[in-house]
């Protein structure tokens, strides 16, 4: 994974300290070089990095984490089949041997109009518990049982729900509604929302239960092992920013790389590349920010750009790059002790990175963060004593800055 601020849906691996060693010597003094990443933190924003400047992960990405709705995010009733995920959303379809009852919101055994289970709206006459809350009734008709297009009407798909997938003869289908995605104005009908099934241009009307939007934010649910199951925004929208050990983070429209209509209509945002593949999907977010003075020396905010100057890189300028926010060109998005997540300027390991590193501070130095193949070379503090190099017998190398 490129340790810069991008996505496909979901990573739950970078909140790991990448430390800046390895096992190379970086002085060529015959030297392993133990750790000195000076506290830095490669964020997990969430989805596989793309080579953007987001560090994002995509969810079956580098960190092996599986797309699912196990954990029923949604809090959908007993024997309600639940949609693919990123949405994981509640459709108004049940489990073979069940039937919708929309009044009630809940699946009923076929054959019996109450079937005793507890009432998801006001207590029944089944002396259900009273409506959580939490899953509103759309009101919507549930979709016709099929098994194959053949039992749908024309503009209709018979889809799989678990898998969002053409059904196949696979039990509980329904007939969907077909929809163009990623389009300005809803072309669903009352109270539903086109389903966008990247990549691709497959999409279909589903239910539309809300959630938050663009720039909002909002919360992300994860399995015992780390997974993510999935988040509170709405439909089309992941979570950006959450992690296992930091659920919260800002809602990001999901859109087609190369079309900014839909991020644009949402406030200043384009879209940004975020799959494993290129074109796959992408996420709304900010402009990358014209400055060019990331890693400069100086004394205080004003003096950048950014109107950051980090005193954890030294006295460099940087930019806050949380949240939706990219950060400039040939630089990337770390997490630096007390100031969070921030650009670091990129770099070229050796002597050469070290030279082009002093000449914008002459307080940092070219150093590699992380494990092969999951490196980055960033501008950060020279070392200037051996405590900041680790454990002993560790030493720093003052006249290089560099860790011995």
């Amino acid at each position: 994974m490129r340790c810069t601020p991008s996505p496909t849906l979901l990573l739950a691996l970078c909140s790991v300290t990448f430390a800046a060693c390895g096992s190379s010597d970086r002085d060529g003094n015959g030297g392993s070089k133990p750790g000195n990443d000076a506290g830095f933190i490669v964020p997990d924003l969430g989805f596989i990095d793309a080579g953007n400047n987001n560090n994002t992960d995509g969810g079956g990405g580098t960190d092996g984490s599986t797309n699912n709705c196990n954990a029923n995010p949604n809090n959908c009733v007993q024997n309600q089949l639940i949609g693919a995920f990123p949405g994981c959303m509640c459709l108004q379809v049940c489990a073979t041997g069940f039937s919708w009852n929309a009044g009630a919101n809940r699946c009923d055994p076929i054959g019996t109009p109450d079937g005793g289970t507890p009432d998801t709206g006001t207590p029944g006459p089944d002396g259900g518990t009273p409506d959580s809350g939490v899953i509103p009734d759309s009101g919507l008709p549930p979709p016709t049982a099929c098994t194959t297009n053949a039992n749908c009407m024309a503009g209709e798909e018979c889809i799989d729900p678990m898998t969002a997938n053409a059904c196949a003869g696979a039990a509980n289908c329904g007939c969907f509604q077909t929809c163009v995605p990623n389009q300005t104005t809803n072309t669903c009908g009352a109270g539903e929302a086109c389903l966008w099934l990247w990549p691709g241009t497959r999409a279909f009307c589903v239910a539309d239960l809300g959630g938050f939007t663009q720039a909002q934010p909002c919360t992300a649910t994860f399995d015992p092992g780390g997974n993510r199951q999935g988040d509170d925004c709405s439909l089309n929208h992941f979570c950006l920013g959450a992690t296992p050990t930091d659920i919260t983070g800002v809602c990001s429209r999901l859109c087609q790389p190369g079309d900014n209509g839909i991020c644009a209509a949402s406030g200043n945002y384009v879209c940004v590349d975020a799959g494993a593949n290129p074109n796959e999907v992408g996420l709304c977010l900010s402009p990358v920010p014209g400055f060019n003075d990331i890693g400069n020396t100086c004394t205080t905010n004003p003096n950048c750009m950014g109107n950051l100057c980090s005193q954890v890189l030294a006295g460099s300028c940087s930019y806050a790059c949380g949240g939706l926010s990219q950060c400039p060109a040939q630089s990337v998005c770390l997490n630096a002790p007390q100031e969070g997540p921030i650009c670091v300027s990129e770099c070229t390991f050796g002597a050469a990175g070290d030279t082009f590193c002093s000449g914008r501070n002459p307080m940092t130095i070219c150093e590699t963060l992380g494990t092969a193949p999951n490196t980055v070379d960033v501008c950060i503090p020279r070392c200037t004593q051996d405590a900041e190099c680790g454990n002993p017998p560790a030493t720093c190398n003052t006249a290089t800055g560099h860790c011995n």
